[in-house]
């Protein structure tokens, strides 16, 4: 087979996955900002800011994270890795990505395992989808 039958296939895939992650994030039940506010300060706030113009703590701040393109934002030394993607961070991308940083974008400099509790990682994506502007760089 060519390269560029796979490569169409790989990314026929993964865009199957990813509406597929939408559809069972949507089943979960109902956005819930403040439960994920909480998993974000057990979680992320290590690392992350959510304030508008934070500075970055060891991670970039996530004040508008949702619907922006990865490595955009002006300030923060990406990982080679996080600056190759071109996709945007959708809440579907978002949960793909949460479950394994490491093993979702080799190379990232985040060293963070994850958030392998579904309902956990949805409220945390739902906390992020309403704290800030939703920019699309």
């Amino acid at each position: 087979m060519s390269e560029t039958f796979l490569h169409c296939v790989r990314r026929t895939a993964l865009a199957v996955s990813l509406v597929m992650l939408g559809i069972a994030a949507r089943a979960a039940g109902p956005c819930d900002p403040a439960a994920g506010a909480a998993v974000f300060a057990a979680k992320c706030a290590t690392c992350h800011s959510i304030d508008a113009g934070g500075e970055p703590i060891v991670g970039p701040t996530l004040f508008g994270v949702v619907n922006r393109h990865p490595a955009t934002l002006a300030g923060f030394a990406y990982s080679p890795a996080m600056q190759a993607r071109s996709d945007i961070w959708t809440p579907a991308m978002l949960d793909w990505f949460l479950v394994d940083p490491p093993g979702r974008v080799p190379g990232t400099y985040m060293a963070f395992s994850g958030v392998k509790n579904d309902a956990a990682r949805a409220a945390v994506i739902c906390f992020l989808s309403t704290a800030g502007a939703t920019p699309k760089k």
